[in-house]
């Protein structure tokens, strides 16, 4: 061979090293980009449940009455949780995003629905405070439906949230989170349907430690 014919045969092999690095390369992009898209779907998917399962309940459901509650009402202590339940939920979406995003394994969809959920109550868990300021006659009554939302995502929440796929302080953000929504879910309960019918809507407390809110 001569060194001309040598030298072209090293350029194209150089070309086509090239070009096997960026179609790699492009396969690895489109592949988590088809990921991503995946992701994206499946939780708009969870939103259109919620928002559907929330309205199809109130579709249902009767208006509760004063009485049908097993405990007395605190409106100033609901309010006072639902804003620092609020607060918490903002503090611990953010840190759950943050360890997905610099974890050291991969996480999966059923992590990333789990930090939806936390996010979604901390959209819908202040118009708990809103609707009790907002009728101080009938405050429970009143937030009863929006109390019912933030319920749908505890419930949502709790078989999706796994502590060890998040930092030992996030995973203490969202224990304290759930004491807050547990000691909120206690003043919603309902006494047991009764013998001539009607439906029980106990809410379900969250099985959480409770105590100081924890520091980042």
């Amino acid at each position: 061979m001569s060194p001309r014919v040598h030298a072209e045969q090293q350029r194209c092999d150089v070309v086509d090293g090239r070009q096997s690095g960026v179609r790699s390369k492009t396969q690895g992009i489109l592949a988590r980009a088809d990921a991503n898209r995946q992701l994206r779907l499946r939780l708009q998917l969870l939103g259109c449940t919620l928002i559907t399962g929330a309205v199809l309940a109130g579709c249902r459901t009767p208006t509760p009455q004063e009485e049908s509650f097993s405990k007395a009402f605190d409106a100033q202590r609901v309010a006072q949780l639902s804003h620092e339940a609020f607060k918490v939920a903002f503090d611990v979406t953010f840190w759950a995003r943050h360890d997905l995003q610099f974890a050291a394994f991969k996480p999966t969809i059923t992590d990333y629905e789990a930090v939806y959920y936390l996010d979604d109550i901390r959209r819908q868990v202040p118009w708990i405070a809103h609707k009790v300021d907002k009728n101080p006659a009938s405050p429970r009554v009143s937030s009863k439906s929006s109390y019912d939302l933030v319920a749908y995502d505890v419930m949502m929440l709790r078989p999706r949230y796994q502590p060890t796929s998040f930092r030992p302080s996030t995973d203490a953000k969202v224990q304290y989170l759930l004491s807050l929504l547990d000691e909120i879910a206690a003043f919603y309960m309902q006494k047991p349907a009764t013998a001539k019918g009607g439906t029980q809507e106990n809410a379900e407390p969250v099985a959480a430690s409770t105590g100081a809110p924890p520091h980042q």
